[in-house]
């Protein structure tokens, strides 16, 4: 219980110094598009220290500002999003390590030799919420809860083992990390988010019609509905696992159950996505990249400016005059 308090007041926290950076962000936004408005653009004043990076003068054309502005932005709010997993995940491991860890019983070694599943890639945790999940980037591990153990049955909990193990082989928490970084960065594309939910849940359709081709679906669909039930009598916090490590007692239930039971239906509806959100994404998509084009455009851009930068080099170049003053008549 005072694990669980822990867990929350850490959490609460974290949410508070996220909406401290994201107001900071919007108020700069803000602030910087009323000082345009206005014409006194000291905020753009950067342009002189953006030009030695980019090697670009955009003092002469106000949409450079602007551009450089939103692009700006952009990488602001997707390297706060990326802070923000990073806080999360730390948040997670150290949820993880609080937890006892309990040797394991020779009912489920026997269990785990016959499935012929590493015996040391899975962790037996002391805890009353009934969770089995895949976590871990680069070494894997499995992590079932002791009460998960004493509520199914043998041929349940070789489901759930399964399960878990097919999350291992293929590296679910990592490939979940890096599209959660890829989707921050996407922010502004409102079906990247979407991508990675329909991601997720193919990953956990695959891992069930991996135990399907093994076990029958009845067996499958009881230690389901006996996780659904004890997880909602026990009020499990759902902040506990989160996107990054897996899955298998917070990916939503339903939609699983709806798959065991009609397969090719909901594999329809993994690979669909509507018009709208397509259309959207892509004229989201358009906006950064004329944002980019605008910003990296050359220096003058009409035939005004070229003259002006013509004569400016006629006239540092004096001895260029010379041979006319020499031919001209006394």
């Amino acid at each position: 219980m005072k694990t669980h308090l822990m867990e929350n007041k850490n959490h609460d926290s974290c949410i508070h110094l996220y909406s401290i950076f994201f107001g900071i962000a919007v108020a700069m936004i803000l602030v910087g598009v009323l000082l345009y408005m206005y014409e006194m653009k000291p905020i753009f004043t950067l342009n002189n220290w953006c030009a030695k990076i980019l090697g670009r003068d955009f003092s002469h054309n106000p949409w450079h500002s602007v551009a450089l502005l939103f692009i700006s932005t952009w990488i602001f709010i997707a390297v706060f999003l990326q802070i923000k997993l990073w806080c999360r995940t730390r948040t997670v491991q150290k949820f993880w390590s609080q937890i006892q860890q309990i040797p394991k019983k020779k009912m489920l070694l026997d269990l785990i030799e016959k499935l012929q599943i590493p015996a040391q890639r899975i962790i037996i945790l002391k805890d009353q919420n009934a969770f089995a999940l895949t976590k871990g980037f680069f070494y894997t591990k499995i992590f079932i809860s002791e009460k998960l153990i004493e509520m199914l049955t043998n041929d349940e909990l070789s489901c759930v083992l399964h399960h878990e193990y097919y999350h291992l082989r293929h590296r679910d928490p990592l490939r979940i990390a890096c599209m959660q970084s890829v989707s921050n960065f996407c922010f502004f594309i409102p079906i990247m988010q979407e991508i990675m939910q329909r991601y997720l849940l193919h990953q956990e359709f695959a891992a069930d019609a991996e135990v399907l081709r093994r076990y029958d679906r009845r067996i499958l669909l009881s230690a389901i509905m006996k996780i659904m039930k004890h997880t909602k009598l026990a009020n499990t916090p759902k902040a506990i696992g989160g996107p990054v490590y897996g899955l298998a007692l917070f990916s939503p239930m339903k939609v699983r159950l709806h798959y065991i039971l009609n397969q090719i239906e909901s594999k329809r509806n993994c690979t669909h996505f509507s018009l709208r959100k397509i259309l959207f994404s892509v004229t989201c998509s358009m906006i950064i990249i004329v944002a980019f084009v605008i910003v990296m455009l050359p220096k003058y851009t009409d035939a005004t400016h070229e003259n002006t930068m013509c004569y400016e080099l006629f006239q540092k170049a004096p001895n260029m005059s010379r041979p006319l003053q020499s031919v001209a008549p006394q």
